[in-house]
């Protein structure tokens, strides 16, 4: 008897399956919970197994979520400045690898694009087309005085069936410290086109990697999309793998839990191990162990920071501070300290930062103070910086009065 995963496992490879018209509504739920819904929905539709118009209705919402995104996508790349490099992660990117049409399951868009500019340059066609940072920005800046974070641009309307449009300056973030930088992203990079529309993605050893890390971002949750996703990407045909990069890669950014984590589900699903996976595990220099502290963090630290010390002691500091948030705990205290200390210090010496919109106000990126809060002005708008405790809705609101008020009378 299989289990409900192994036979969504083989519908998305397009094998031959047993299915029960009584246990439709389940496969539907496990296959939405683990992101292959339209695969499986298309191979039962085709059968004859759907009949109920609550999956054709989310059948369609799917389809024009993905319409929505290509329109989006479409106006980034004929609008964007010919200076701007972007990469297209995820999503179309790895469909391209997929095999008989399949489509993979979405509900974003990922971008990666080269520098501070390019950031600034897309962020500004998203507003344009009604899309805003509701959310924070996260940033942080370096010794060269580049900036690297990320900020997910979300519809203004609730019409919208996308979840949000999410633009990385530079690095793909891992964790609070970790990260994969534009050049691994930009190795052996490619066009594709979806629907008469060109896109730049990463090749398939950076696709790899990029999933990697992505999984090292959800620990111990993989989901059968994930299975497929590196069955594609690893078995393409006709096509020969840079398997000397790929090691390297894994090795420098120590995504030795990933590994584990791919091997394990397969393993629990009953599904082969894809021979390049058991290649990539025999090479690593570890014990099978999926600790991300111990295996990712601290490793890449050592070996990729000049003071690793001090990271590993911001990472910890973010790591607890991020908790304390979502548990809503000791956030007098937190507001206390970013007032005291405030979130600039934190934001050139590598640390990322909360970033808040509080106004559409634009100008050249620049700190200031009004009252006890640290504002930026940047080429997008202007946020509130905050490093421990994030702002409630009636402390932005307030901010943003006060900041009108002190432009009018300072013309900030």
């Amino acid at each position: 008897m299989h289990t409900i995963e192994e036979v969504i496992y083989k519908i998305c490879l397009n094998e031959k399956v047993d299915i029960s018209m009584y246990d439709i509504d389940e496969y539907i739920q496990v296959a939405s919970e683990n992101k292959v819904f339209p695969v499986v929905f298309e191979y039962l539709k085709k059968r004859g197994y759907i009949s109920e118009i609550k999956h054709e209705e989310k059948y369609r919402e799917f389809l024009l979520t993905r319409e929505e995104l290509l329109k989006i996508a479409e106006q980034i790349l004929f609008k964007k400045s010919d200076q701007t490099e972007c990469l297209f992660l995820k999503g179309f990117g790895i469909e391209n690898y997929y095999d008989f049409e399949m489509k993979r399951q979405f509900f974003d868009l990922d971008l990666c694009v080269k520098n501070n500019e390019g950031f600034w340059d897309i962020g500004n066609i998203l507003i344009e087309l009604n899309l805003d940072l509701y959310s924070t920005m996260n940033l942080y800046n370096d010794c060269s005085k580049n900036l690297f974070g990320s900020g997910v641009f979300e519809a203004s309307s609730g019409n919208s069936t996308f979840q949000g449009i999410e633009v990385q300056i530079n690095h793909f973030p891992i964790s609070y410290r970790t990260f994969i930088n534009w050049e691994t992203q930009a190795y052996k990079k490619r066009k594709i086109e979806f629907e008469n529309i060109k896109f730049t993605v990463p090749g398939p050893e950076s696709s790899f990697i990029l999933m990697l890390g992505e999984l090292i971002t959800r620990p111990k949750k993989v989901l059968i999309r994930d299975l497929i996703d590196v069955k594609f990407i690893l078995e393409k045909k006709d096509y020969v793998y840079d398997l000397n990069f790929i090691i390297k890669k894994i090795n420098e950014l120590k995504l030795y839990p990933a590994l584990f984590y791919l091997e394990k589900y397969f393993i629990k699903i009953n599904a082969d191990v894809p021979k390049l996976l058991k290649v990539f595990i025999s090479n690593l220099p570890i014990k099978k162990t999926s600790s991300i502290l111990f295996n990712h963090v601290i490793p890449f630290c050592l070996d990729n920071s000049s003071r690793p010390f001090r990271d590993i002691i911001f990472y910890s500091l973010r790591y607890i501070t991020n908790k304390l948030n979502d548990k809503d705990k000791c956030l007098i205290f937190l507001k206390k300290t970013d007032v005291i200390i405030g979130p600039k210090w934190f934001f050139n010496n590598r640390v990322y930062i909360y970033l808040m919109k509080i106004s559409d106000v634009s100008g050249n990126f620049k700190w200031f103070k009004v009252d006890k809060y640290h504002l930026l002005t940047t080429p997008i708008g202007t946020f509130v910086g905050c490093m421990h405790a994030l702002y409630s809705d009636m402390e932005l609101d307030n901010l943003k009065n006060e900041l009108d008020k002190k432009r009018l009378e300072n013309n900030l």
